[in-house]
């Protein structure tokens, strides 16, 4: 890991600092401090997927309470659940 973020401070500095790439590395290395958290600590998810979906729920039916009493409102706070299968 020390390798890889070496190579990667390199690349950045001989890119174009307005470039999809440069950015994409700069993000990585603004974030590297969760990525090597995860690395050191297995019991660090490596994403946020668990959280998020239990947090859908709560956010959508908060967001869908913004349109009850409208025309559209019933229909607005059906469109998040799922169909049955």
């Amino acid at each position: 890991m020390a390798a890889l973020k070496a190579r990667l401070t390199e690349m950045v500095g001989q890119l174009f600092s307005q470039s999809k790439l440069a950015d994409a590395i700069n993000y990585a290395l603004n974030h590297w401090g969760g990525l090597t958290l995860f690395l050191r600590d297995g019991r660090v998810e490596v994403d946020s997927n668990t959280v998020e979906r239990s947090m859908r729920p709560i956010a959508m039916g908060r967001r869908n309470s913004l349109f009850r009493g409208s025309e559209g409102g019933e229909r607005a706070g059906r469109s998040w659940r799922r169909k049955a299968p």
